[in-house]
């Protein structure tokens, strides 16, 4: 599995992560409501064709408590539909889906794992270490009481643990692969669990998005635009499903220059020979697709991406 930029800017986010109990188990904390932003909107290649757009960060704060060990987590799935063909490098031996599509790099993170932000529990949210769920279609997780000095929280474990609710088990999977089919990237089996405690968000954050941009080719800043939709056994409140990822420009152009040449090889006739030239037109419009490698005679050279 390629984790390639699936924590870019993560310490950009001060939010601490939350970390929650399942959505209609009480009624201690009202509604779970979840606003929708791109974190960042980078201008992109009108000439690519698997260009990365922003992070999707969705929060949520609010929702119903439960400190059961043995009830699952319900689960939803998380639909993004962008304007633009979605062209994630598909996952090595994925297994296709159907119409939910085949597994790829497009990755959904819960609560910021393995980022160095604060966490209320050791070893949760940002805490935890990067767990991938192994199955494209989701994983059961379920919600287990945590106390600490600062107070009771419910956070996602692995396993069920109703015997003894305040003996943890392991934290639950907090990276979900997601399923790309045309300008879809859908996320399966994903478990909304409400943060409840008040200052502690529930965070969802998707990356690893990348559009076929050259239906764009000729445009100055197009936005490439995201919409955000939950279905399944839950869902989630969005107050704000719809947001610009990213714009798309063109991003080089190019002169030609004619002149002559001298003899190609010993023997030939003289031809004509003429230069091709292209200039940015954006910051790092020329990108490397491998690392570079030293060449002969010290030169340094990589694929463009």
């Amino acid at each position: 599995m390629n984790f390639r930029r699936c924590i870019t800017a993560l310490a950009l986010l001060t939010l601490f992560a939350g970390l929650a109990a399942a959505q209609n188990y009480g009624s201690a904390g009202g509604a779970m409501t979840c606003d929708t932003v791109a974190q960042v909107t980078p201008t992109i290649r009108a000439e690519g064709i698997t260009e990365l757009v922003g992070d999707i960060v969705i929060t949520c704060q609010g929702g119903n408590a439960s400190a059961s060990g043995s009830i699952p987590i319900p689960q939803g799935n998380i639909v993004v539909s962008v304007n633009q063909p979605v062209t994630s490098r598909l996952a090595t031996g994925g297994i296709p889906l159907g119409a939910n599509g085949t597994p790829s790099e497009a990755l959904l993170l819960i609560d910021e794992p393995n980022s160095g932000i604060a966490a209320p529990v050791a070893g949760y949210g940002p805490a935890a270490p990067l767990t991938l769920c192994p199955s494209a279609i989701g994983c059961v997780e379920y919600p287990t009481a945590v106390t600490t000095a600062n107070g009771t929280y419910i956070v996602a474990t692995a396993t069920a643990n109703p015997s003894n609710p305040l003996t943890t088990p392991n934290p639950g999977a907090n990276v979900f692969q997601g399923n790309v089919s045309g300008n879809l990237v859908s996320f399966q089996g994903i478990p909304f669990l409400p943060p409840v405690t008040a200052n502690i968000v529930r965070v969802y954050r998707i990356t690893n998005i990348r559009v076929n941009a050259t239906a764009l080719a000729g445009t100055s800043l197009a936005p490439i635009t995201a919409s955000i939709s939950t279905n399944g056994q839950s869902t989630l409140a969005l107050l704000t499903p719809n947001v610009t990822v990213a714009y798309a420009t063109n991003s080089m152009t190019p002169t030609l220059t004619t002149g002559s040449a001298g003899p190609l090889c010993t023997g030939q006739n003289t031809l004509n020979a003429a230069t091709l030239n292209f200039k940015e037109l954006i910051p790092n419009a020329f990108k490397t697709r491998v690392a570079p490698v030293a060449g002969p005679g010290g030169l340094r050279a990589g694929a463009l991406a």
